[in-house]
């Protein structure tokens, strides 16, 4: 229920990065979420570095230049 509570918030923006685990059901979760807030400003931020998510490639010493690289290769 959180998209309906923020739709005013993400009404403002044209591009919105989102970054779910890496894994099948994350995947699945990251494109229902980008259909409902509309598919022309989501943008998909692939895995960092080739981690299963954010925080484990943050414990595991990812840089900064690693997750700069992950957003610039996002895609719509």
């Amino acid at each position: 229920g959180w998209i309906e509570y923020e739709w005013e918030n993400l009404s403002r923006f044209e591009r919105i990065y989102l970054s779910f685990d890496a894994d099948e059901p994350g995947q699945k979760a990251v494109k229902e979420v980008a259909r409902r807030i509309g598919l022309h400003r989501c943008w998909i931020v692939p895995a960092v570095a080739g981690h299963k998510d954010v925080n484990e490639a943050l414990v595991s010493g990812a840089t900064f230049a690693d997750f700069s690289k992950a957003i610039a290769e996002a895609k719509c």
